[in-house]
């Protein structure tokens, strides 16, 4: 199954020894069949975009448990 990629140009060189492969027609970096997605997680949006909103939702869950916390303190003083 072929996944583009979205890389900055600084990053070509990187994905590129990681194994994907340019698609001069589309302008793109690619990769096909590979076993190991976890290399390429950062450059594939789907991926990328997933960890981000799960990075978020924890953060939020810590801050409510946090404020949580806080107040059962405040309210047994």
């Amino acid at each position: 199954m072929r996944i583009n990629l979205k890389t900055s140009f600084q990053d070509r060189h990187k994905v590129k020894a990681l194994g994907a492969k340019w698609d001069i027609a589309r302008g793109v970096w690619y990769i096909e069949d590979m076993p190991n997605l976890n290399l390429f997680k950062r450059w594939i949006p789907e991926l990328s975009g997933w960890n981000e909103r799960r990075a978020v939702k924890e953060f939020d869950e810590n801050r409510a448990r946090e404020r949580a916390a806080r107040r059962k303190r405040k309210n047994s003083d």
